[in-house]
């Protein structure tokens, strides 16, 4: 019942290990998790029934967060980078958020894979959809030339009287 009012209030049923409102939740759906783990190793339902998988399926339980949570964070970032800088060019070496540069790589290194081979690897459809979404560069060769913002720049110097570009 507390996980499904949990599903009701925030769409999903990835609770946190250690959330705050209700710690027994999250300690209870990491629990099911390592047991269900544990079940598919081995082939035996030890302490948690087929039953039980699939009600926590009829909600939309997620039996592994890792990939899945950790893409959903790096894009929630890549989302506030956008929102700061205006563009999803996320330096590989960002000092204010080192892994995000090395993600951003990565996700276009999948594409490229997926591009070549025709099939969708590491990288799904609805996540190429939401990079789109923000204006993300698959490639990086499309980047004006440098004449160009060198232009650009003599042109932000003209109107603000310093090269400080934000």
């Amino acid at each position: 019942k507390e996980l499904v009012s949990y599903v009701n209030e925030f769409g999903d049923a990835r609770v946190p290990k250690r959330f705050a409102d209700n710690p027994f939740l999250g300690s209870w759906v990491n629990t099911q998790r390592r047991h269900y783990k544990k079940s598919q190793k081995s082939n035996k339902l030890c302490n948690i029934t087929k039953e039980r998988i699939q009600l926590l399926n009829n909600i939309g339980f997620e039996w592994s967060l890792i990939s899945s949570e950790l893409w959903d964070v790096r894009y929630k970032e890549l989302v506030s980078y956008v929102n700061e800088f205006g563009d999803a060019r996320v330096p590989k070496r960002f000092a204010d958020n080192p892994f995000l540069g090395s993600w951003v790589n990565t996700q276009r290194r999948h594409y490229k894979k997926s591009q070549k081979s025709n099939k969708l690897c590491n990288i799904t459809k609805e996540r190429i959809q939401l990079l789109n979404d923000i204006g993300f560069e698959w490639s990086l060769r499309s980047i004006e030339p440098w004449d160009v913002r060198c232009k650009e720049l003599v042109n932000y110097v003209k109107e603000f009287g310093h090269a400080r570009v934000p």
